[in-house]
């Protein structure tokens, strides 16, 4: 939920010095504009891992010859069967936590 996510930034991250590194770019098409898909991290801890392992995200699934995709992307999905695995988070299952907005 992202409620839960920009919590979890707001704690770890605001503040903070991080460095992205740019995994690829995707160009503009059908009226999009060009995007830019990129790994996050403070220190040498990727934030995307974190959130997945968290169960806090999961990890959009390509094909096995699709280059446009995380450059950690077998270790994102290793952190996502883990958090599957722990029934943490998303993957808790059960009724949907409400949020009040």
């Amino acid at each position: 939920s992202s409620g839960i996510n920009a919590e979890y930034g707001r704690k770890r991250l605001i503040g903070k010095k991080v460095s992205v590194s740019v995994d690829y770019v995707k160009p503009a098409n059908n009226g999009y504009p060009e995007r830019q898909y990129a790994s996050v991290f403070l220190g040498a801890q990727n934030i995307q891992e974190a959130l997945v392992s968290k169960g806090l995200a999961t990890v959009v699934m390509h094909r096995q010859d699709d280059d446009e995709r995380a450059a950690n992307y077998d270790v994102l999905n290793a952190a996502m069967d883990k958090a599957k695995k722990n029934r943490v988070g998303v993957h808790k299952g059960g009724e949907p936590p409400v949020h009040k907005v």
